[in-house]
């Protein structure tokens, strides 16, 4: 419960950041204020599972970033997937990429994206 009221005031420190951000600082990111709010209301581990799991698929941190606005894609399509109990699991003990992560939402952007990587 405390967590969950800690969590609260955090975010709400959070979204009061990103409505103090100019909106040059913005361009730089690339990104809307709405996007930057959608996001920082993400689970916390967002970006380190999305990057674990391309991992798993060969890409390195730099190849997932490369298209910014594909990367902002698989963040969002991660922030939001139903299988992240499945995704914990499959992170701790990880195995071949291949089918055992096709329950990943962003498994056929990695695949694709590596396959990119290795031309």
């Amino acid at each position: 419960m405390f967590d969950r009221i800690r969590r609260f005031f955090e975010l709400n420190r959070t979204m009061e950041e990103v409505g103090r951000i100019s909106d040059a600082d913005l361009a730089d990111l690339g990104m809307t204020r709405d996007q930057l709010a959608h996001f920082a209301r993400l689970p916390r581990d967002t970006t380190e599972r999305l990057t674990a799991m391309a991992a798993l698929f060969g890409l390195t941190e730099h190849e997932l970033r490369r298209d910014w606005g594909t990367y902002l894609d698989i963040v969002d399509t991660c922030g939001h997937c139903g299988a992240r109990g499945r995704c914990a699991s499959h992170l701790a003990q990880p195995v071949d990429a291949g089918p055992a992560a096709q329950f990943c939402p962003n498994a056929a952007t990695y695949a694709d994206m590596a396959r990119t990587a290795a031309h």
